[in-house]
């Protein structure tokens, strides 16, 4: 019931002239007033008439429902009504909402409350914006009212947070520390407020084909003339599917060894006389495989090999300081230091979260993120990143 008040609230204000004007925001978008003819009260009791297909000649021509918004796109009202223990939503074309017993039904709404003393309210902010058609026409406007949470003080207002999507990153961590301690994977959906429907039948899907990262300089490199190619780029396109026809049965395989974070970083100093910035790459391993990697062009210009190789490990400290805190929680994990604010390299060091060794080029696995190389050498770092024939 709560989203369909907050729709409810929302379609309101919107055909409410505000302080700062004396239009309201549904004039401005449309262009005409708005009409308030067919407003009813949010909540009240409705007697809503039984349709035909499921009327009965010996039984009640109506039932209790009550009134809970509006449907988009279409000249009817939105309801919901009490049928054997449960609320169920109800869409129907009664426009009838009798005023006998409006108060009973409103007495369970929300109401607003003053603040505790000391309590400090969030705000908000209406965010307005227009879903455009391939044509380049309006197709609708929407309105979304959020509530500004970053306002919020960990520990204090919240303790924990929850994304509905996680870092593909993440997925194959826990697939590495599986594969180390001979464990099973279990996966378990949970509804929530926007995927709800139920399914009765066993459903079964292709597994979805994944991230590769003998692909990341490749695909970072190409994907910046993708508005206007050459027929070098074309050929280069060209090059890297053939890449792919012969290795499209490659995938990520975990082993029980090594059980420790190793991560490799690489930078490549402007190569190019067209290119002002240098190029930076890392990957991570565990278990044998790649579970996090990177290449992309740094931000800032080096100016030197140096300036670049430490620009492009500051990046690498940073991920590394990412999967070091998900490794906290894990039992039987060592436990690392306490979490603190990235300020450099050498804070990182001094704090143990990494350890820093020469690695020379021909065994180094982030060199393919930062340059293009040769068939061998691209053989050889991605046997190291755990890429392998799927059917072995």
């Amino acid at each position: 019931m709560w989203g369909e008040a907050i729709l409810m609230a929302t379609y309101l204000l919107n055909k409410i002239p505000r302080k700062e004007k004396e239009e309201t925001p549904y004039e401005l978008w449309m262009g005409r007033k708005p009409s308030y003819q067919y407003l009813r009260v949010w909540g009240c009791l409705a007697k809503v008439a039984v349709p035909p297909p499921k009327a009965q000649k010996i039984g009640p021509k109506s039932v209790d429902c009550i009134f809970i918004g509006l449907l988009r796109k279409h000249s009817a009202y939105h309801f919901s009504l009490f049928y054997q223990g449960n609320w169920e939503s109800s869409r129907l074309d009664d426009k009838s909402c009798p005023q006998d017993k409006r108060q009973e039904m409103i007495n369970d709404l929300p109401k607003i409350l003053k603040t505790d003393s000391g309590c400090k309210p969030l705000r908000y902010k209406w965010i307005f914006k227009k879903k455009m058609k391939a044509d380049g026409t309006i197709d609708k406007y929407k309105a979304r009212l959020v509530i500004k949470g970053f306002s919020q003080h960990e520990g204090l207002d919240y303790v924990d947070t929850y994304l509905s999507v996680t870092r593909i990153t993440l997925i194959r961590m826990i697939i590495a520390i599986a594969a180390l301690r001979n464990l099973e994977i279990h996966i378990m959906d949970v509804k929530t407020a926007f995927l709800n429907g139920d399914l009765e039948e066993e459903i079964y899907m292709n597994q979805p084909e994944g991230t590769r990262p003998d692909l990341a300089y490749a695909v970072s490199r190409l994907s910046r003339y993708t508005s206007n190619p050459s027929y070098a780029h074309w050929k280069a396109i060209t090059r890297v599917l053939h890449y792919l026809r012969y290795s499209r049965d490659y995938g990520l395989h975990y082993d029980r060894h090594p059980a420790v974070i190793e991560g490799y970083s690489d930078a490549n100093w402007i190569s190019d006389i067209k290119d002002s910035r240098s190029t930076s790459g890392y990957v991570f391993t565990l278990g044998g495989a790649a579970i996090s990697w990177k290449s992309s062009k740094q931000t800032v210009i080096a100016k030197s090999t140096m300036e670049s190789e430490f620009i492009a490990l500051d990046k690498c400290g940073e991920e590394a300081e990412w999967l070091r805190q998900f490794v906290e929680d894990i039992p039987r994990w060592p436990k690392p230091n306490s979490v603190f604010d990235i300020t450099s390299i050498r804070q990182l060091l001094s704090t143990g979260v990494i350890s820093i060794d020469y690695v020379a080029s021909k065994d180094n696995i982030a060199d393919p993120f930062t340059k293009g190389l040769s068939r061998e050498l691209v053989s050889k770092s991605s046997k190291g990143m755990g890429l392998k024939p799927l059917k072995e």
